[in-house]
């Protein structure tokens, strides 16, 4: 739990700022992506720190946590100044999103029904 306590304060911070944006463009909150994969990021980290998981589930939510918070930074970009290629390469990574989530939903499908039907 060394890790816990910095971890949860920051995750503190980053609800605090989560909240007040919810506050000041409440219309815009819920039609972005990022603020979903916010949430996410701040539960998981809270529960993989104080929530006492078996391994596998632990192993699990924190291979999930590192996708989500690896795509986050990839769409976000909020902390770089807008430049004109920035803005091109975010607007690459959107279309290599959707083109990838036509692979990644079927892959993760199949290999979900892989587990229902070979689980222990």
């Amino acid at each position: 739990y060394a890790i816990g306590i910095p971890l949860t304060l920051l995750a503190i911070f980053l609800a605090f700022r989560e909240i007040l944006e919810l506050i000041t463009s409440f219309k815009f909150y819920f039609r972005r992506v990022e603020n979903y994969l916010e949430w996410f990021l701040i539960s998981s980290s809270v529960i993989l720190s104080f929530v006492d998981l078996d391994s596998t589930a632990t192993v699990h939510l924190s291979a999930w946590t590192a996708l989500v918070a690896f795509y986050e930074l990839l769409l976000t970009w909020e902390h770089v100044l807008q430049g004109h290629y920035i803005g091109k390469f975010r607007f690459t990574v959107r279309n290599i999103s959707r083109y990838f989530a036509w692979f990644a939903f079927p892959m993760l499908a199949s290999s979900v029904s892989l587990w229902f039907l070979y689980a222990p």
